[in-house]
């Protein structure tokens, strides 16, 4: 199974509690996206650990499979994905951002490609928006766009056609006013593509 060497589901379980504490201390609160508000990277801390001690953690989950997500956190919950690629399934969770609490998880089925050791099926970030959170996965046949209510439920999914890549997929979306971005860029011809929020069908695919 691929994954970065040592990176297990246990590894994987760490990053929530250590993004929870991050998080709730920082101003602004919620961290929507890859790289959170605007894709800075900024979140509004002052003081960071050097190192994380066991005493620093304000709780811990376990996730099923192992991933390369990025958690985000929105209205008091955490956002995350995860991969169990012997089952063929990837997972999207969400626990409370207070005490870990498991809120739901949704498995989404499909095809596992090859890719690089240090890469896994559940590399993309989830984003979270008003109206739901969306999360890209990605094989040479299809890209997928998922979205979900912020309760777990299925609202849409759109099929943006084969993705090509040498090193396994590993795109995150972003929530734009009504649009979800999603970029599209394999070994050529790189773009992105414009969906609303509400509903699937595309609205524009424009060049990078």
């Amino acid at each position: 199974m691929g994954g970065m060497p040592g990176f297990t589901c246990r590894a994987a379980s760490l990053l929530l509690p250590l993004l929870s504490a991050f998080a709730l201390a920082a101003e602004p609160a919620d961290w929507p996206r890859w790289r959170g508000h605007e894709g800075s990277g900024h979140g509004g801390a002052t003081t960071f650990p050097r190192e994380w001690t066991a005493s620093d953690w304000k709780w811990k989950a376990a996730l099923p499979g192992l991933g390369h997500a990025s958690p985000v956190v929105f209205r008091g919950r955490i956002y995350t994905a995860s991969a169990d690629e012997a089952a063929g399934k990837r997972f999207i969770s969400c626990h409370s951002a207070a005490d870990g609490t498991l809120a739901w998880q949704r498995d989404i089925a499909g095809p596992i490609d090859p890719h690089h050791a240090q890469n896994s099926s559940a590399s993309g970030s989830v984003a979270a928006g008003d109206t739901g959170i969306y999360w890209l996965w990605g094989t040479k046949e299809n890209l997928r766009v998922e979205a979900l209510s912020l309760d777990g439920a299925p609202l849409w999914h759109a099929d943006l056609g084969p993705y090509a890549c040498e090193h396994g997929f590993g795109a995150s979306p972003a929530v734009w006013r009504d649009l979800v971005i999603v970029p599209i860029e394999p070994r050529r011809r790189a773009r992105h593509a414009l969906l609303p929020q509400r509903r699937a069908p595309v609205r524009a695919v424009t060049p990078t």
